[in-house]
């Protein structure tokens, strides 16, 4: 994202984007391949960190930084796919 911080409105802006980003927390999930919905939903929800398949190519395993209040209207979906935090 770029934003220009020359007029009152656009340092709001940059104020805000910054704060997204610190408020951010990082989470591994390991999702299986055929549930694509989810694997769309964590690249729709956060910046992704990291992905891997494994050697079967049955699972992917991704770290995220997912904002908490995206991740808390997603948890029931998630929830079973959380590795770790």
């Amino acid at each position: 994202m770029w934003i220009s911080a020359f007029d009152s409105e656009d340092i709001e802006k940059v104020k805000l984007a910054v704060q997204d980003r610190l408020l951010r927390q990082t989470a591994t999930f390991k999702v299986p391949l055929s549930q694509g919905d989810i694997i769309a939903q964590l690249h729709e929800l956060g910046e992704i960190m990291e992905h891997d398949i494994d050697d079967d190519e049955e699972m992917m395993k991704i770290t995220a930084r997912i904002h908490p209040s995206a991740y808390e209207r997603m948890s029931k979906k998630l929830e079973p796919y959380k590795e770790s935090d």
